[in-house]
């Protein structure tokens, strides 16, 4: 008989399907891609050194936080940072190396609002990237969309790629 505890149950690596499940899981309405434009000279993108990508997700970082906020101002007006019907996304952050962009799973807040959605992004977007873009599609399928946001996803970049909004506001 031996004194050797039971073995281990072995984890289990986390496939690109139970990342489109758990994106998935969280509702959008709006598909939204934040484009740099990295190859547009005029984009701060453009002068990145790209190679450093624990740097450009950071950047990313802060600047999907301003949309956010530029998002909640125009939709929600001056008292968005208390209003319980802010903005909600889930955000994964592509090609960090060569041509950082953002894909969000996007729920607006409830109307009446005073701007258009997809206006809204591009406006809040080209504020702070003047080269970027921001696109703007209803989602007819989740299970597509989901998918599409877990393609560059695996358990090594997982917890540096993905991101969930709102943001905490102090």
């Amino acid at each position: 008989m031996s004194n050797l505890p039971p073995p281990s149950p072995c984890l289990q690596i986390p496939s690109r399907s139970d990342y489109a499940e758990m994106i998935e899981s969280h509702p959008g309405t709006k598909f939204v891609t934040l484009t740099t434009n990295a190859t547009n000279p005029n984009s701060p993108a453009s002068r990145w050194t790209l190679s450093d990508q624990p740097a450009i997700r950071k950047i990313m970082r802060t600047y999907l936080r301003r949309w956010d906020a530029l998002m909640n101002g125009y939709l929600l007006g001056d008292n968005w940072r208390t209003s319980a019907s802010r903005l909600q996304a889930i955000g994964v952050i592509e090609k960090p190396g060569s041509n950082p962009h953002w894909h969000l799973k996007v729920t607006p807040p409830p109307p009446p609002i005073p701007m258009l959605f997809g206006a809204a992004a591009r406006k809040a977007w080209g504020q702070i990237i003047l080269a970027g873009t921001a696109h703007v599609q209803p989602i007819r399928r989740q299970g597509v969309i989901s998918s599409y946001m877990a393609k560059e996803l695996s358990p090594k970049n997982f917890n540096d790629r993905i991101i969930f909004v709102p943001f905490d506001v102090k």
